[in-house]
């Protein structure tokens, strides 16, 4: 397999750190809809630089979306705080 063959986002890894801590926030503090839009958009114009930001935004939409109990290692939070999270997000969707 080349180089080529293998996507490897830079930004996912470059920002790791800043993007548990900002998911484990949401579902800590059960952010949905406009807050948690607020809530990112203000975190990512204070921590990320401006010519990333766009990038680590889509990173953290993606993983919001396609959150589960496997994806929590990391985050600071429980499997009961992420299945409250869950239940509130899924309901606005």
């Amino acid at each position: 397999m080349s180089l080529d063959a293998v996507k490897f986002d830079v930004i996912r890894v470059w920002y790791r750190k800043e993007r548990r801590k900002l998911i484990g926030e949401i579902i800590l503090h059960r952010y949905v809809g406009q807050p948690m839009k607020a809530y990112i958009d203000s975190y990512i114009e204070r921590v990320i630089p401006e010519k990333d930001q766009k990038a680590f935004l889509k990173n953290v939409m993606e993983d919001l979306e396609y959150m589960d109990p496997c994806r929590i290692v990391g985050l600071g939070v429980t499997e009961i705080e992420l299945e409250e999270w869950m239940k509130k997000y899924r309901s606005q969707i």
